[in-house]
């Protein structure tokens, strides 16, 4: 884990960003799913912002199980803001900037999934995490992956 005390800088960044002139701008620039949405601070670090607190609670103490099987970005502190909830993460590469050729919507990332499951072994990470995890990886579309040290690793951690 990392610690904003560390870098209280950290805090400072998030709160700005999510203040009331900028959040509607911050949000539309981040990207996400049903749950979450990811905001950039910086080249390596990021911020996972959740509306509600027990899906963020959730997705933390899932992406800390993987992290401590090398299936995860690096975590650092959870923090409520003002009816918003998150943590900070590092901020890896994403499988889609690689492979731009697929839509982020509709069938296309689902389509990259079946094209390269077997040649970057993601069956065999899914099952890993879910023999050593007990977690079910079940949205592991092109979105949802990155990539660590050149190793593809889930980056969503949500049901």
């Amino acid at each position: 884990l990392f610690s904003t005390a560390e870098n209280p800088a950290m805090i400072e960044i998030i709160t700005d960003l999510l203040s009331h002139q900028n959040k509607a701008k911050t949000l539309r620039n981040s990207p996400g799913g049903v749950d979450a949405r990811f905001i950039s601070i910086n080249d390596t670090t990021g911020f996972k912002l959740f509306r509600d607190e027990s899906r963020r609670d959730d997705s933390f103490d899932t992406q800390m199980r993987c992290l401590e099987i090398g299936y995860a970005p690096t975590l650092g502190e959870m923090v409520d803001l003002d009816g918003d909830y998150g943590y900070f993460t590092e901020k890896v590469e994403t499988a889609e900037s690689r492979f731009p050729q697929y839509s982020t919507k509709g069938r296309g990332a689902w389509e990259w999934w079946e094209d390269y499951r077997d040649d970057f072994s993601l069956d065999k990470i899914v099952h890993d995490i879910y023999e050593k995890t007990g977690w079910s990886f079940v949205d592991s579309h092109l979105c949802n992956w990155g990539i660590k040290n050149g190793e593809y690793i889930p980056i969503d951690f949500g049901d």
